[in-house]
């Protein structure tokens, strides 16, 4: 069996869209490859070696903190020192460690694959803005030196600031979503919720649902703003949030409570729903 690598700087129990896709690429190709996850440990808590049926995950302890963005000098190390036992690397992009680790993929001739799930986009400030430019920098490399690149859709991909650049080594592609079983807890839940949906929509109200983490990048400002316009005109619609409120890197969610006030009838948190 052949041997990959991925790298991706979060991996479950982190609950971020970016981790879950590529959680889902490991159960679906584990059986096929021998698989090693390389990611920082963000909770100390957690196991720096862990065995998962196929795969292997190996956490490493985090240098220092980038934003959002955790760099592990000791990730790096294990890498180059591991890196003749590696057939395949995969880069779970955005990534801090991109470049270094593209770099010495190539230099070993190791064939260099990246799934691209987004550009960088932080809030306004100076800082911020040098930080997406060190990113987009460091990822113009990394997609140069890449075999193969990927993401979600073709649309995603002509008009990302950064694969707009690589249409010939671009495809697509949507990580299968493994199949499970509900726990007991799950279907309670699931029940609270559609008894909590139901109710709403017996007061003959259109559910407007949105799904993901309250950040800026998201666009919340702008949906709330035209919540506002919408309600003076018509008062029979409710938008309807599932997803982290209190992101620790980013205040968002405080930052827009005037908003969020003047749209207390118009709107419902649901919270993180798994």
């Amino acid at each position: 069996m052949k041997k990959v690598t991925i790298l991706s700087d979060f991996y479950p129990p982190h609950w971020t869209g970016i981790s879950k896709s590529v959680s889902y690429i490991v159960d679906a190709i584990e059986k096929e490859f021998l698989t090693t996850v390389l990611t920082v440990q963000f909770d100390k808590k957690l196991l720096l070696k862990e065995k998962r049926k196929h795969s292997m995950i190996r956490r490493f302890p985090k240098l220092f903190s980038v934003s959002r963005a955790q760099f592990s000098l000791s990730l790096l190390c294990y890498f180059v020192k591991n890196i003749n036992q590696v057939d395949i690397v995969l880069i779970n992009s955005p990534s801090i460690h991109i470049l270094p680790i593209s770099l010495i993929s190539k230099i070993f001739k190791k064939k260099l694959l990246i799934f691209h799930q987004g550009d960088l986009i932080l809030p306004n400030g100076l800082f911020n803005y040098l930080i997406e430019k060190l990113f987009d920098l460091a990822s113009l490399i990394s997609f140069a030196l890449a075999d193969q690149l990927a993401t979600y859709t073709d649309d995603y991909a002509k008009n990302s600031r950064l694969l707009s650049k690589f249409p010939k080594k671009t495809t697509f592609f949507i990580p299968p979503p493994p199949y499970f079983v509900q726990n007991k807890n799950d279907k309670k839940s699931d029940s609270k919720l559609k008894n909590k949906l139901k109710k709403l929509k017996k007061q003959k109200m259109f559910l407007i649902g949105f799904a993901g983490r309250f950040v800026e990048e998201k666009g919340f400002d702008v949906l709330l703003k035209a919540a506002i316009k919408l309600s003076k005109k018509r008062k029979d619609f409710i938008l309807v949030f599932a997803g982290e409120t209190d992101i620790s890197y980013e205040k968002t969610f405080f930052k827009e409570q005037v908003l969020i006030n003047k749209l207390k009838n118009n709107l419902v948190f649901l919270g993180l729903l798994n």
